[in-house]
């Protein structure tokens, strides 16, 4: 399971018009600065928005090289 690290409101006209990488009220889990900041992407574990969540088939991830 992986993550996208951009939280969106889902009401502005970016969110709206399927543009959430520029929504007006967007936050970045751990890695962006000044207003952008949503702590928490270098934590054991992190809690995310409803739908921000992507889902890997069994198998078709391996942590070690093919």
């Amino acid at each position: 399971m992986t993550f996208d690290s951009t939280v969106f409101c889902g009401e502005c006209v970016h969110c709206k018009r399927g543009d959430v990488n520029l929504c007006d009220n967007r936050q970045v889990l751990g890695v962006s600065c000044g207003d952008y900041r949503r702590h928490g992407a270098f934590a054991e574990f992190v809690t995310v928005p409803a739908g921000s969540s992507i889902n890997f088939p069994p198998n078709s991830v391996s942590p070690k090289p093919r």
